[in-house]
């Protein structure tokens, strides 16, 4: 039997609140450290921010795991990258 189309984004929901609420305090750093300087960061808007936002976090102190979570939470839950 498949999960209905609300059960799907109730679970999506849940993971993206999970992983605000575990990055809430790194979010706000990212912003002002990388994002905020995404001129001097990416000058040419050439680079993967996913690759990026993975090595930030991993030079914070985040295991590989949790960094590549926090990537994906940035990223594609809350849409940072260069403008």
């Amino acid at each position: 039997m498949s999960k209905s189309l609300k059960q799907i984004d109730a679970k999506a929901k849940q993971r993206t609140d999970a992983r605000a609420a575990k990055f809430a305090t790194l979010v706000p750093q990212f912003k002002a450290e990388i994002c905020d300087r995404s001129a001097d960061v990416d000058p040419d808007s050439e680079y993967d921010w996913y690759a990026i936002s993975l090595g930030w976090a991993i030079a914070k102190g985040l295991t590989p795991d949790d960094a590549g979570e926090f990537s994906i939470h940035v990223r594609y839950d809350l849409h940072y990258f260069h403008p």
